[in-house]
Formats: structure tokens, C-alpha cells, sequence
């Protein structure tokens, strides 16, 4: 990725991204200190998060001979597009919902290999007690911004429930395979929705107007973070939180925009397979409920909740610290008047 004009004024405030385009600067800071234990309890928080998605895909593939026997014999595939509000595109039976489950399935499973593919140099560099970098890792990103969005989750509801609200959780999918089927087509079908085809796909045709080279790769993520994408970002975000309005409450609207953005940041920065990774890392905490019973399950989630909540808090203030300047600069390269030829 080249360096836009905003690159070496970051380099000069110390910043280890560009406030401008997200591209690294190159920026050292010092070993040690705080720096080094924030960066050490990231890492902490990844790899028991790696052991939960290691788990959640054991949990997909514990489920599939149910899912398929009952899905393909007395069940329905739906398959929803957003206009925003959810609306049927078509509904499969049989062996066609058979084969789309198959489709979410593999997308799924792919996904995470692609994550722990796309960290291996990450992993090499902890081995080596060399984290200077870590915050290129995929998989780091995807574990930090989760644990920031749970502990936002977390105070947003405690904010409307000391207001005197309570917020609403859907019911239940129909039969037990339902609930594990639809979590786990909403992490993929979700993210192919509101990520390849709100803002890869927009920043695609953009780039194919402007005849610039590669950009059919845009599709699927791993692009410039620059004022175009930001825009698709806060759109698709917009309207993966107004989907959710139906089946949750208006509640459920700020949480989940919040949530957007992030997934939107990690498709632009890694890809879709990041993206998807959150999504399911999200929606299938609960596989330890259903695999290892309701008291144990229910101890170990109620454990790992907790230390998610309890770092995440400090990455929240992380990554809103990073977007506050992000914006600050943007709207600073905005208001610049455009240089005049004399």
C-alpha cells in the first residue's frame, strides 16, 4: 500500500498508523512500560479466544449431521436480502437447503482457517517475544475489537436499564436446530450482505470507473481506508443495526452499529474472512451451553464474559482514542481549501 501525504506527519507525531489512510508508519515506540503490557494482554485475551473459536468450529461441525438431516427433511432455508428491513429473496427446500447450508458451513470453516493463515507471521512474533507489529495480526484485531464491542454492549445496556428500560431478547428459532443454523447463516449470509455488497462491492465499481488497477480485489476486502470506504463503512453499519430493529428492540440499534463499524474496519483492513470470524465469535458463544450442558456451560461462558469485559474495556478506550483521531483528521483534510496553480 503507498503512502498518502498524511503518512509522514503521523510518522512525526508518533502515531504507529496514518490518521489519514490506516497504513502503517513504521513508528517504534519505546519497549517496555505500558505500551508493552497493553500489547501483552491483548495477546492474553487472543489466544483464549482462539481456544473459544477452535471451540465454536468444533461446535458447527459437532451440530452439522442434525442440522443437514433436519433442514434437508422438514426445513426451510430462507434466504434474506436487506432493503433495509429484512425481506425474503427466496426460500429453498430440500436439497438446495441442504447444499446452502453446506455453503455457510464451508464459508464459515474457511474463514478461520484463513484468519489463523493470515496471523502466522503474528504467531512467529510472540514466539519470539516480538509484539512490536502484533497490531497487523488479523487474528489481533478481530479478538480486540470483539472484547471492545462486547464491554460497549455491556455499558449501553446498563445505561438503558438504569434509565428503567429493559431490553428485549428475540426467542427462540423454531426446533433447537434453528437457533444453531440461523447464528451461524447470520455470521456469514450477514457479512456477505453488508460488507461485500455494501461497501466492497460500491469501492470495486468505484475503483473499475477511476481504471484502477486491481480493483476487482476490493470485492472482498483488504483495501484503503480512505474517505469512500469510511462512507460505505457508516452506511452499511447504518443499515445492518436498522435490520436488526425487527427481530430485537430499538434498543438493539446503537449496540449494533457500534458492531458494524467494526466489522466494517476489519473487512477494509483484512478481508471478509476477518469480519465473518467476528460475527461467528459473537454469535456462537453459546455452543458451550449446548455442547457441555447448562451448568458447566453456563460457568465456563460466564467466565469468559467476564475477562472479555473486563480487557475489553481497555481496548474501547483503544480504538475510540485511534477513531477520534481518524475522524479528527478527516474532517481537518476537508475543510483544507485545494491548493491553487499559480
Amino acid at each position: 500500500m503507498s503512502e498518502c501525504e498524511r503518512c509522514a506527519e503521523s510518522l512525526e507525531n508518533r502515531y504507529a498508523y496514518c490518521t489519514l489512510c490506516g497504513s502503517p508508519t513504521g513508528y517504534k515506540p519505546p519497549e517496555g512500560g505500558l505500551y508493552a503490557a497493553i500489547k501483552w494482554i491483548g495477546v492474553a485475551l487472543m489466544l483464549l479466544c482462539t481456544v473459544m473459536l477452535f471451540f465454536e468450529v468444533y461446535a458447527i461441525l459437532w451440530g452439522f449431521g442434525d442440522i443437514w438431516v433436519d433442514i434437508g427433511s422438514s426445513g426451510q432455508a430462507y434466504i434474506l436480502i436487506l432493503t433495509p428491513s429484512p425481506a425474503l429473496l427466496t426460500e429453498l427446500n430440500g436439497i438446495a437447503a441442504n447444499l446452502w447450508y453446506l455453503f455457510i458451513v464451508i464459508t464459515a470453516i474457511a474463514s478461520f482457517v484463513m484468519l489463523l493463515y493470515t496471523s502466522r507471521d503474528g504467531f512467529r512474533n510472540i514466539l519470539k517475544k516480538n509484539i512490536d507489529k502484533i497490531d497487523d495480526m488479523p487474528l489481533y484485531g478481530v479478538v480486540t475489537l470483539f472484547a471492545a464491542a462486547i464491554a460497549f454492549n455491556l455499558i449501553f445496556n446498563m445505561l438503558v436499564m438504569a434509565a428503567g428500560s429493559d431490553p428485549s431478547v428475540p426467542g427462540h428459532w423454531g426446533p433447537h436446530w434453528g437457533e444453531w443454523y440461523h447464528l451461524l447463516t447470520a455470521a456469514v449470509w450477514e457479512e456477505i450482505l453488508c460488507r461485500v455488497l455494501m461497501i466492497g462491492a460500491p469501492i470495486m465499481v468505484l475503483g473499475l470507473l477511476m481504471k484502477k488497477k486491481g480493483s476487482w480485489r476490493c470485492l472482498l476486502g483488504r483495501f484503503e481506508m480512505d474517505g469512500a470506504a469510511v462512507a460505505f463503512i457508516v452506511i452499511s453499519s447504518a443499515i445492518f443495526a436498522y435490520a436488526h430493529l425487527a427481530g430485537w428492540d430499538i434498543f438493539k440499534i446503537i449496540p449494533t452499529f457500534v458492531v458494524g463499524l467494526a466489522l466494517g474496519y476489519l473487512f477494509v483492513k483484512y478481508g471478509i474472512h476477518a469480519a465473518i470470524m467476528l460475527h461467528l465469535l459473537t454469535n456462537y458463544m453459546t455452543s458451550l451451553i449446548w455442547i457441555l450442558g447448562d451448568d458447566t456451560g453456563e460457568a465456563l461462558l460466564v467466565l469468559f464474559m467476564l475477562t472479555i469485559v473486563m480487557f475489553g474495556l481497555l481496548f474501547l478506550v483503544i480504538y475510540g482514542i485511534r477513531a477520534a483521531r481518524f475522524m479528527r483528521t478527516m474532517v481537518s483534510e476537508a475543510q483544507e481549501p485545494p491548493e491553487t496553480v499559480p
